[in-house]
């Protein structure tokens, strides 16, 4: 009696392609926005006019704020209300973060996930005015890492034919400090 024993095997083949490259970094301490009216961040937001205005209506304006620099920081803005001569003329102005992430990769709300290290749990997010003691109020922006932001402006009363002239500032600040 012949007994013939066949081994089965199975043969994988993997097929690796490698393809390296470089890395560097450049220890700095280093704080730096910079406003774009598009994600690609390739067109510097300089001004804006809202055009003609009226009484009992809002206006918005979307803005990129990209941090350039190596730290992180927080974001806030002024002012927050504009008065006239007189008290006369009163505009409100509000600021919401409605997106945040990579350069055109920005990322709208995720409430479940949240915002990996900025503190944020849902978008929008209502910013807050400057407030030189209490900075960590603000949206915290890692480095090289964009927000979406929407100016709104809610005019509450005006000059017929006036023309507003309004300062407006982005601010970002480094307290050593990082969000949970």
């Amino acid at each position: 009696m012949l007994i013939a024993a066949f081994a089965a095997t199975t043969v994988f083949s993997d097929s690796w392609v490698d393809k390296g490259l470089t890395l560097t970094a450049t220890a700095t301490t280093t704080q730096s926005l910079a406003l774009y009216t598009d994600c690609q961040a390739s067109t510097p937001a300089t001004s804006h006019d809202f055009g003609m205005v009226a009484q009992g209506n809002s206006y918005e304006w979307t803005v990129y704020v990209l941090n350039t620099g190596a730290l992180g920081m927080y974001i806030s803005y002024l002012p927050t209300a504009v008065v006239g001569q007189g008290g006369q003329q009163a505009m409100l102005i509000s600021v919401a973060v409605i997106e945040y992430g990579n350069p055109c990769q920005v990322q709208g709300p995720i409430p479940a996930i949240g915002f990996a290290g900025t503190g944020v749990t849902a978008l929008p997010y209502l910013l807050p005015e400057k407030a030189p003691a209490t900075p960590e109020q603000g949206f915290f922006l890692m480095p090289s890492k964009m927000i979406k932001i929407d100016i709104k402006l809610t005019v509450l009363s005006v000059d017929a034919g006036s023309v507003y002239t309004i300062p407006f500032t982005v601010a970002g600040v480094n307290t050593g400090v990082n969000p949970p």
